[in-house]
């Protein structure tokens, strides 16, 4: 550790090259960090070789990671930084310190983690460590006492949304995390009002937005400095308060601002929306909304309390296209009461929406994840046995992203096996399309980046949906889907080596 230094590397373990999770915890911390006089260092695992980063400037190291394979890296990372640097201060944050904080404080390679947001604790944590005072009264943090007991300290003060000033974008390489060159991220709020059983995503959390007037500063600023053809809003839903959205368009019109934007909504939120409103979003450059679909069955939207109805998903998709909206939505599969006719209604509604609205984009059709510390969870442990791994190493293999059948003990593997055959199909159409539509500069990196290749997988992609896709999917024969085994084997290969 360099107690003089004010660099602080703030590692992101991303999922891959090809379209990686935009950063904006580490970047929404290196802000603060930056107003409190640090010199923050942005490092994407996965898109920048960490191995070679010395990091015998750092004052200290701040790790972000997700549950799952993500882990591995942050571990690697963790063990590299150890073992160079054996006083370097290793601090651990994000959504998996958060699901599982005394777990993860457990670990040697942690010394302290964040089980909360970060923003009121960065400075007070990287203080306590310049100067030499320590951190074992910082608030928010939880750290191993030196009998070995975890101490977990008060909560911090709550977030103020307006006091998030627009993050450092220039510590990025923007154009690496879009499919699409001119797109800016950024989140005007945080919280999440509603309690869907199987959400981890600050489910039942108190929603605080920013003011109207401070989006529209940040837009201004934002616009002054990039130009972006488009504003993504990566808020976890950017309609809780409708006043405040239609305030944001209207004013984000009278000025002028002519960058488009996206943003994530819910499919019961949007039906309460009048003609009025729908004309505000469209005049106001509104080209995109994300939708959670998750099951076209009646049962199971009231099983995990979503609190929307299978009318209001095809309506409101058809209300989309009308305004010239491109709907995406997701949908999911694999719950414990799930029949074949349930998962049947859902298959029903993704195609009736895709034959009657083209332009609707399905990004899948997901096995149910068994997501740490979600009352769905909770249930299905409590009912069925499933244990979750007890140390952060096994974590890493736990099949967050790649399920297998003894995932699901409520399920023939007739049943699994259909689950996971249509969950292969709509994974790769989606994938698929991101790739045949990504620019050359973002396929450079892939292994499609010579004009050879591309050809080959455009005229696999053609026999591929013209065979396959219809015999499963438009069909309904599920009978030994050898070839969407060999997909999913494939797709794994391929992230990890894009």
């Amino acid at each position: 550790m360099n107690s003089r230094s004010k660099k602080i590397y703030l590692i992101y373990t991303s999922n891959s090259k090809m379209y990686p999770y935009f950063p904006s915890s580490s970047l929404s911390l290196a802000g603060i960090l930056v107003k409190s006089g640090y010199q923050p260092v942005i490092i994407d695992t996965e898109l920048e070789p960490w191995e070679k980063t010395d990091f015998s400037d750092a004052l200290c190291v701040c790790i972000s990671t997700f549950t799952g394979p993500w882990l591995k890296t942050a571990i690697n990372v963790a063990q590299t930084i150890r073992h160079r640097h054996p006083q370097l201060k290793i601090l651990w944050g994000g959504p998996h310190a958060i699901a599982l904080p005394e777990l993860t404080a457990r670990h040697p390679l942690v010394d302290a983690l964040c089980y909360t947001e970060g923003e009121n604790v960065i400075a007070p944590l990287v203080d306590g460590i310049y100067s030499g005072l320590g951190y074992e009264n910082v608030r928010g943090i939880m750290f191993r006492s030196p009998d070995g007991s975890i101490v977990k300290n008060p909560p911090p003060d709550e977030l103020k949304m307006d006091d998030v000033e627009v993050p450092p974008y220039e510590l990025l390489n923007l154009n690496l995390y879009s499919i699409k060159q001119g797109r800016i991220y950024y989140q005007t709020s945080r919280g999440c009002v509603f309690k869907c059983r199987f959400c981890s995503y600050e489910s039942g959390k108190k929603w605080r937005g920013k003011s109207y007037e401070k989006v529209i500063a940040d837009f201004i600023k934002i616009d002054s400095m990039f130009h972006p053809e488009e504003l993504q809003l990566f808020d976890g839903n950017f309609f809780v308060d409708l006043n405040r959205v239609r305030q944001i368009l209207q004013k984000k019109i009278d000025m002028g601002l002519k960058f488009r934007w996206s943003a994530y909504c819910r499919f019961d939120t949007f039906s309460r929306l009048d003609t009025g409103f729908l004309e505000l979003m469209q005049k106001s450059g509104c080209y995109e909304l994300k939708f959670g679909g998750e099951s076209g069955s009646r049962k199971i939207l009231e099983y995990v309390q979503k609190e929307t109805k299978p009318e209001q998903i095809s309506d409101g998709v058809e209300k989309c296209v009308r305004y010239g909206i491109t709907p995406m939505l997701s949908f999911m599969t694999g719950f414990p009461n799930e029949t074949d006719e349930d998962l049947a209604c859902t298959v029903r509604l993704i195609k009736d929406i895709k034959r009657n609205h083209p332009r609707a984009e399905i990004n899948g059709l997901f096995l149910l994840q068994h997501l740490p510390n979600t009352p769905l969870t909770d249930e299905i442990i409590s009912k069925y046995g499933i244990k979750h791994p007890d140390t952060l190493e096994k974590w890493i293999n736990y099949h967050l992203i790649w399920t297998i059948r003894e995932d699901y003990p409520w399920m023939s593997r007739r049943e699994y096996s259909a689950r996971k055959t249509l969950s292969s199909i709509i994974s790769y159409q989606y994938l698929s399309d991101i790739l045949l539509r990504m620019p050359k500069s973002l396929r450079a990196g892939t292994l499609l980046r010579s004009p050879l290749a591309f050809f080959i997988f455009r005229a696999s992609d053609y026999l591929i949906r013209k065979v396959f896709v219809a015999l499963r999917w438009e069909k309904n024969f599920m009978f030994l889907p050898l070839e969407w085994r060999l997909w999913d084997l494939f797709r794994k290969k391929l992230l990890r080596m894009c």
